[in-house]
């Protein structure tokens, strides 16, 4: 028979259940905030931040970033203009191929620049 007021959580479960709250918690926000410079630069060694999971924040906003590269495609093909190749977002546990590799920066301005161009030469119309 138990008694009235005694808890079966030990401080190691306490412990655990802390650990596994998600890290934008209030908890884990104040951990990261009260650690020194120094004891971030040796938490970091190592560590290699692709391999962290995603919030569902970070789902949603790259779910909403392939539905706006499809409405691109998709007017721009409605438009005559070819379209550029479709390109998911990557996400955590999942393999990427060559194809399928994250552009850099570089290609990124590049390839806005080309579109920045193809949208301007179908919507200037000459006098």
């Amino acid at each position: 028979m138990r008694r009235g007021g005694t808890s079966r959580l030990t401080w190691r479960r306490f412990r655990n259940f802390l650990n596994r709250l998600p890290a934008n918690s209030h908890y884990q926000t104040a951990l990261r905030n009260s650690l020194t410079e120094k004891q971030i630069q040796e938490l970091s060694v190592g560590h290699d931040p692709a391999t962290e999971s995603w919030s569902r924040l970070e789902h949603l906003a790259a779910g909403l970033d392939e539905r706006l590269q499809q409405l691109l495609i998709a007017v721009l093909s409605a438009l005559g203009v070819e379209p550029p190749q479709f390109r998911p977002i990557y996400r955590p546990g999942v393999p990427i191929s060559d194809g399928d590799r994250p552009e850099t920066l570089e290609e990124r301005d590049e390839r806005r620049a080309a579109l920045r161009a193809k949208w301007d030469a179908t919507t200037t119309t000459s006098p």
